[in-house]
């Protein structure tokens, strides 16, 4: 799969706690990208869009 760089902005808590969390799983935070790619798509599959159109 190809990568593609991204900047976003997180309020510093979270972020800071986000690595907290990549560093009590991996022992470092060398796999945060892999940890917030797999976020992203837990959210996305567990939070589907509706399509226009379709019923509420």
């Amino acid at each position: 799969m190809t990568k593609t760089k991204t900047s976003i902005s997180l309020d510093k808590e979270v972020w800071t706690t986000f690595l907290l969390y990549c560093l009590e799983k991996h022992g470092s935070t060398r796999k945060a990208s892999e940890e917030l790619q797999a976020a992203i798509l837990w959210y996305m599959k567990n939070n589907p869009v509706l399509k226009q159109g379709s019923p509420s």
